[in-house]
């Protein structure tokens, strides 16, 4: 496991790695010329996994220069208002704290307590049978727990609470949120390995990776793949931003509501290693939400993240076999 984590890193750091120059003058040329024979070893590997890998550290690497171009634009733009004569006060955002009635957040915490209880319960109780049996039996519990954290909320809030405006409209006017969500995960997935190694901590993976990486059957795969992509984003994000950031920001400020909510979602996946690089996505994806006032924004951004982690997982377990 440790190969496959070693690997992982290496696979996710590959655009940093071609990103490095000789001089100044030969930026252009060495990065392309890099990719080129990046791809080129790819392709003579003839393996459709080692494809999808170089293609996957590509989109990183335009991801990463584009978000070096984005911050250098917005930098040049704060020192040019500087220069500029002082503009009107912007007029105040409304507020976003959530406005529910407390019997209704009461119910909500209610049920789901009631929901982790039987889950928890299942889990226990209904054991026996082959190996396989027991990770679909455990697989199809998390489906009943996802599915039903949705059912709860929905139950008890519109779902025009969570989607004032369009997502179409959303995603043109705040297109560089994708570009943010990838440069914040490589940045702090790279500084939390640097400093596991520094410190002497052996890294570990999340129990469903750990999970894809050594099962072999279609119906684990396929599973896995349903809840990461589709419905562990719905879940998570209707928890923990559209309701948990939603209820902490109607008595604090955006940056407190974030981090709680953020780290309550970072500690529910239970991995050290990868705690500091959920958290920050948790509050990218908060203020994702708190910008665009659409929870299918954020949603869609998990749904992003989820899709290449479990592309990676998957390619490089095909590679190493």
């Amino acid at each position: 496991m440790m190969t496959f984590i070693d690997t992982l890193f290496s696979e996710l750091t590959a655009s940093f790695t071609l990103l490095k120059i000789s001089s100044p003058f030969d930026t252009y040329s060495h990065t392309v010329f890099a990719i080129k024979d990046y791809y080129q070893h790819r392709l003579s590997q003839i393996n459709i996994y080692g494809v999808i890998v170089a293609s996957l550290n590509i989109f990183i690497l335009l991801a990463i220069v584009t978000g070096i171009i984005l911050a250098l634009r917005s930098v040049w733009r704060r020192i040019l208002r500087k220069r500029l004569p002082p503009a009107e006060p912007a007029t105040r955002e409304p507020a976003f704290g959530l406005s529910v009635s407390v019997p209704a957040i009461g119910r909500i915490i209610t049920l789901l307590i009631v929901l982790s209880i039987v889950f928890f319960a299942a889990s226990t109780i209904f054991q026996g049978g082959t190996k396989i049996q027991n990770v679909l039996r455990i697989l199809l519990l998390n489906v009943f727990l996802q599915v039903g954290i949705v059912v709860v909320i929905l139950s008890n809030i519109p779902l025009r609470t969570f989607m004032p405006q369009p997502l179409h409209t959303t995603i043109k006017r705040y297109p560089y949120f994708f570009i943010l969500v990838v440069n914040i995960f490589i940045l702090s997935f790279v500084a939390n390995y640097g400093f596991m190694q520094a410190v002497h901590i052996p890294p570990s993976l999340q129990p469903i990776i750990v999970l894809l990486f050594k099962q072999n059957h279609p119906g684990i795969i396929s599973t896995i793949g349903l809840q990461a992509i589709f419905l562990a984003p719905v879940a998570e994000e209707l928890l923990f931003r559209g309701f948990l950031f939603r209820l902490a920001n109607s008595y604090t400020s955006f940056f407190p509501a974030a981090l709680i909510s953020s780290m309550v979602f970072a500690s529910l996946h239970k991995n050290l290693f990868i705690f500091v690089p959920l958290m920050c996505l948790g509050m990218t994806f908060a203020y994702a939400y708190k910008k665009t006032r659409n929870i299918f924004f954020p949603i869609l951004l998990h749904a992003g993240y989820n899709l290449i982690m479990f592309l990676y997982v998957i390619c490089i377990k095909h590679m190493q076999a």
